[in-house]
């Protein structure tokens, strides 16, 4: 289980956050998707519509599997569209270092 200090379950905390449920306020829309994905760790210019339609897709999954996690009701079509969006995204593993 990642610790609340690790950087990875820091990202995905924050991917989740990009949307603002209660205004509907998007993160991952515009000038301001360039920006969260430069701060991020992501390249700007490389976030064209079609990455970023998938991006939200992979983090209203995530929210909604979330949600399962805290026993409500989860959208099992929003997860079945972060699954496709993971399936299409090429994955790159760190084995990190020796005795890692």
């Amino acid at each position: 289980m990642p610790s609340a200090s690790d950087p990875e379950q820091r990202l995905l905390v924050e991917l989740i956050n990009t949307l603002h449920r209660p205004d509907g306020a998007d993160v991952l829309v515009g000038e301001r998707a360039e920006v969260w994905l430069r701060d991020h760790g992501g390249a700007g210019p490389t976030a064209r519509p079609p990455r970023l339609d998938a991006l939200r897709d992979l983090r209203e999954g995530l929210r909604q599997l979330a949600l399962a996690n805290n026993g409500r009701a989860g959208d099992a079509a929003a997860v079945a569209r972060a699954a496709l969006a993971l399936a299409a995204t090429p994955v790159v593993l760190d084995l990190g270092g020796a005795g890692q």
